[in-house]
């Protein structure tokens, strides 16, 4: 009997139940598609990482040269004091 019972168990097909597939929706579609191309050296991403790499190297001037005018304010404003300064004893003196 037990052979007979586990032949027909064997031979009627056995429902399974496994939950269903769900599609997982991408939060931005532009997102997914760097991450895709991330890898990729095209020629459009050869041209976007040049023109991050310039508009890098022209900050870095940019603020080189709000420096440089810095500190030539900054000696302005100290030649001016010495020409007052000058001007303060000279007249004291006459």
């Amino acid at each position: 009997m037990s052979q007979a019972s586990t032949s027909k168990q064997l031979d009627s097909p056995q429902i399974i139940n496994t939950p269903t597939k769900k599609k997982l929706k991408s939060p931005n579609y532009k997102l997914k598609n760097k991450q895709i191309n991330k890898g990729s050296s095209s020629a459009a991403l050869q041209i976007a990482e040049i023109e991050i790499a310039c508009r890098k190297e022209l900050h870095e001037a940019q603020m080189a040269n709000e420096k440089q005018k810095l500190k030539n304010l900054l000696l302005k404003e100290e030649v001016l004091r010495s020409k007052l300064l000058y001007y303060k004893n000279k007249n004291e003196l006459n």
